[in-house]
């Protein structure tokens, strides 16, 4: 009786390790591994090769667990047949399939997948130990699952932008994130497929003043006290020069330089391309430390102005608006303007 108890305890025992350790292999989170990699780095790295060459563990989890099923059923079925004869080999066979398939499957996956977190640093223990132990199986299932993958397949992304969002939404429908954050994460994702025109000042509404004009002219313009920056140019806006700074033309008004002119205040203006990505013109703004670009297209023309605040504006999903703004989005505007030129060309 005693040899059949321990085939059938081995059988089962081995199986349920076996199970526990895959299902919490298959289940710990991407941002466990990653705290375990600051926490306890010989732990986390041990974990994070694991997940990578995924196919290693899984070809020795499998071996011991067909090995424990495939003995252990042989030892129980020889040892019962011993005892009671070949009629009870069946109601055995039953009985053991039974238990096996709630013992060492059924609990032990449920128990790792709910519990991956804890179980998953007795894998980073026991798994590379079983790789070792079953070597052979492995390199020839490794070489046989490569065989069957296409180049594609070969080399996976380890996460998607689909990805990414799907889970910032699960996350917000769960209560995990908030509505405003989900909204930042997806227009940050979002702002990989935008440029410069995209979210740019159009031309017909950029304010602008010739480089002539003087303090004097430029404060009794009454829009100058509602922008900060105010691009400067010669000729017209295909010549701009650079940008002065509101606060710099009324500091020289303050001191009676009322005659300067605002050509004397131009600062340098970054120029970019149209078609320069969202992304790409944040970093050059943090990099050169410029808060507002000239935005031209592929002949040079001038498309509009786009500032640091676009992009903010862009990423939080909302518009940025100081006591000196009347117009929240100034692209609507040039729409409605250009209609009501084509309107009044219609009428003629």
């Amino acid at each position: 009786m005693l040899p059949l108890i321990t085939y059938g305890a081995i059988a089962i025992g081995v199986s349920f390790l076996c199970s526990l350790l895959e299902a919490a292999l298959l289940s710990v989170k991407t941002s466990t591994i990653g705290r375990l990699m600051e926490e306890r780095p010989k732990t986390g790295k041990v974990i994070a090769d694991l997940r990578e060459n995924v196919d290693r563990p899984l070809s020795a989890i499998l071996t011991y667990n067909t090995a424990a099923h495939t003995l252990g059923a042989a030892g129980v079925g020889a040892e019962a047949q011993r005892l009671w004869g070949s009629t009870i080999v069946t109601t055995t066979s039953i009985v053991m399939t039974v238990v096996i398939l709630f013992a060492s499957e059924i609990v032990p996956k449920t128990l790792g997948a709910l519990y991956a977190d804890r179980f998953i640093r007795v894998a980073a223990f026991l798994l590379p130990w079983m790789v070792r132990t079953t070597y052979p199986v492995v390199v020839f299932s490794d070489l046989f699952t490569r065989a069957l993958r296409s180049k594609h397949e070969a080399h996976p992304t380890s996460v998607s932008r689909e990805e990414v969002a799907a889970l910032a939404k699960l996350g917000s429908a769960q209560g995990a994130l908030r509505e405003n954050e989900l909204r930042v994460l997806a227009n940050l994702l979002a702002m990989a497929e935008l440029s410069a025109y995209d979210i740019m000042t159009p031309r017909t509404v950029v304010y602008a003043l010739p480089a002539q004009t003087t303090v004097r002219e430029a404060i009794q313009e009454h829009r100058s006290g509602t922008f900060s920056r105010i691009p400067i140019y010669e000729k017209d806006l295909d010549h701009v020069i650079g940008y002065a700074l509101r606060g710099e033309i009324l500091l020289r008004a303050a001191r009676g330089e009322m005659d300067v002119e605002v050509r004397e205040l131009a600062r340098e203006m970054m120029v970019v391309p149209a078609s320069l990505p969202v992304p790409v013109l944040f970093e050059r703004f943090l990099s050169r430390r410029e808060p507002i670009a000239i935005v031209v297209d592929e002949y040079g023309g001038v498309d509009g102005v786009v500032t640091m605040e676009d992009v903010l504006e862009t990423l939080l999903g909302m518009e940025i608006l100081d006591e000196a703004d009347t117009v929240q989005d100034l692209r609507e505007l040039a729409r409605k303007r250009w209609l009501a030129i084509e309107k009044r060309r219609g009428g003629k």
